[in-house]
């Protein structure tokens, strides 16, 4: 219902339109699912272009595979060896492994053939006390022309794979110091490892 008010002493054109009905809200332009669907796009995160679109998702998921693969390569270890030599003394049932004075061998490490057989010879079995000059290589076991010129570890091993009993024989072998991560043969990080 729509009244028209006049005011007394006032002209026509002043007169004004007065709704006396409660009012409603306008209607919507939009639908109001459309409207929602509009809203939670605008609520969700937005993510940087490289991420967001699904053809390149496989690329991530292969990414996450190398770096799974290097994460378990780095953290599986290597064996490292110390070069020596190995005499077999003539009528002897053992080998003394001549080791540097910087690598100190422990009883159970294997000593290995340095040649294209990498054969393994033994396991330490005893250790001669000390560190001992070539000198005292030479008073202590008898041996004769062996290619010491600094003081070295002696380790035995007792009843070796291979003998030769007829004459003292000299090898260069390896004898194995321990293991350490493959992480550390990077150049920078390898530091924290070591």
């Amino acid at each position: 219902m729509v009244s028209f008010i006049v005011l007394h002493g006032k002209n026509l054109e002043d007169t004004h339109l007065v709704d006396s009905t409660p009012k409603t809200p306008p209607s919507p332009i939009f639908r109001s699912k459309a409207m929602e669907r509009y809203l939670q796009d605008k609520k969700q995160s937005i993510l940087p272009r490289l991420i967001k679109p699904r053809a390149i998702l496989p690329f991530w998921v292969l990414f996450l595979i190398v770096m799974i693969g290097v994460g378990l390569v780095g953290a599986s270890e290597f064996p490292v060896y110390s070069t020596g030599l190995a005499v077999e003394r003539s009528q002897s049932n053992d080998v003394l492994v001549l080791l540097p004075q910087d690598h100190v061998p422990i009883v159970g490490q294997i000593v290995i053939l340095d040649d294209s057989t990498r054969y393994v010879i033994g396991h330490i079995s005893r250790i001669e006390p000390g560190i001992l000059t070539p000198t005292e290589l030479q008073n202590r076991f008898g041996l004769q022309d062996v290619p010491v010129n600094n003081p070295v570890f002696v380790a035995v091993v007792e009843n070796p794979d291979h003998l030769n009993n007829d004459q003292q024989v000299i090898y260069v072998i390896e004898v194995e110091m321990g293991s350490r991560p493959v992480v550390s043969l990077l150049p920078i990080i390898g530091r924290l490892f070591d």
